[in-house]
Order: C-alpha cells, then sequence, then structure tokens
C-alpha cells in the first residue's frame, strides 16, 4: 500500500486592523473651543473635555469621541471644524476645508461626521 503525504498550506495571518493603525480615526465636527482645522490627538476623554468641552457645547463631536473611548478605543484625531455654521452649504465647505488638513496623518483607518447627514457631506 502506498501513502501520500499530505502538506498543509502555510498561512501567514496578518491582523490588518491592527497594522492601519485603527486605534487613531479622525472624528471630525463642531466646537467652539480647541484648535481649528488641525488635528489634534486625544488619548483620553477627559482630554477632549479640556481641550474642545463638553457634551452641551459640542454636541455630536462629544458624543462620537465619548463613545470611541467607552467602547474601548485609545487614541483619535478630533479635527475641529469651530462654531457650527447653520447652512448646508457652509457645513459642505467647513468639512471639505477640514479634509484638506488630513494629508499630514497617515494609515487613518476611517473618518467619522457625526451629525452629518447631507449627500454632499
Amino acid at each position: 500500500m502506498m501513502t501520500e503525504e499530505v502538506q498543509q498550506p502555510r498561512l501567514k495571518v496578518i491582523d490588518i486592523l491592527n497594522s492601519m493603525g485603527s486605534d487613531a480615526p479622525v472624528v471630525i465636527g463642531f466646537s467652539p473651543r480647541g484648535p481649528v482645522n488641525e488635528p489634534f490627538e486625544i488619548k483620553r476623554w477627559g482630554q477632549f473635555i479640556v481641550k474642545f468641552g463638553s457634551f452641551k457645547k459640542c454636541g455630536y463631536l462629544a458624543t462620537a469621541v465619548n463613545g470611541f473611548f467607552t467602547n474601548g478605543g485609545r487614541r483619535c484625531y478630533v479635527l475641529n471644524l469651530g462654531e457650527q455654521p447653520a447652512e448646508t452649504e457652509a457645513v459642505v465647505a467647513a468639512v471639505m476645508e477640514g479634509l484638506k488638513t488630513l494629508d499630514s496623518l497617515e494609515n487613518i483607518p476611517f473618518i467619522l461626521a457625526p451629525g452629518e447627514d447631507e449627500a454632499e457631506v
């Protein structure tokens, strides 16, 4: 009887999310405080409050950043677009201008724009 040796394929498992730096997304939003159109690294919720303000001042931006850290996030960038304009066109213009500032960051896994549900954004 002839025996046949079966070779097992070799697999290399790569954790794509970790290699992409998935703990550092960019959260875009509006706050009257903090640097404007300058990605700012945040490593904990308390740091966000000191730099940008509370839920009352930042609305959707604060909610998104808080949710990120509550769910185990370790680091993110906040892109503050300043005071929120009333007109949709002005919101779109602010977001587009802010996105240009992200060229300095590498391996952004995703960008969050909480509360912005217009198709243009």
